[in-house]
């Protein structure tokens, strides 16, 4: 299960969008800039995708 995330960061919050291969929205959300945003999203990647963060692409 392939997905893309993309994250619109401002000093305040940060817009999360997950799509699917075919670019169809599976879910968008907003989370605080703060380190309780951060590690929601780190959380929730580790939950649902069992991924080790070492393994993440970021650009």
């Amino acid at each position: 299960m392939r997905h893309f995330v993309g994250i619109d960061i401002s000093s305040f919050d940060m817009k999360v969008c997950i799509l699917d291969t075919n670019g169809d929205k599976l879910k968008a959300f907003t989370v605080d800039n703060k380190l309780k945003g951060t590690e929601y999203l780190r959380d929730l990647n580790a939950k649902v995708y069992n991924i080790n963060p070492k393994y993440w692409k970021t650009c």
